[in-house]
């Protein structure tokens, strides 16, 4: 199972989201679908600067036209890039994907389906 948290910072007494860090990922599937509204919230503070990570990119995220508030990670592309470098996916502990990044998606999404 994936485990997702979403890290944020305060600013004027306001939440503002960051990092949306996936744990325990299943590289079984090609793509993995997961909400925009993790369970998990934490402070910036308790990132974990010192564990393998990977960023995802925009361009590895994948609108989810059956689901609302979904989104997917082409995990094959994010596979492909970590062999390149002579790691495997057993080096990777999470995946990174910036907050900008799935709220572009998701607005894209909703453009998109508003001009259909």
């Amino acid at each position: 199972m994936n485990d997702v948290t979403m890290y944020y910072e305060h600013f004027h007494d306001e939440k503002i989201p960051l990092w949306f860090v996936v744990e325990n990922i299943d590289w079984s599937n090609s793509i993995l679908y997961l909400t925009a509204d993790p369970d998990n919230e934490s402070d910036i503070s308790y990132f974990h600067h010192d564990d393998w990570k990977v960023s995802v990119l925009l361009s590895d995220l994948l609108r989810n036209h059956s689901k609302k508030n979904y989104f997917g990670i082409n995990l094959s592309n994010i596979e492909l890039r970590i062999n390149e470098h002579g790691y495997t996916t057993d080096n990777v502990k999470e995946l990174v994907i910036r907050v900008v990044d799935i709220k572009e998606i998701m607005y894209m999404d909703r453009v998109i389906d508003k001009n259909l």
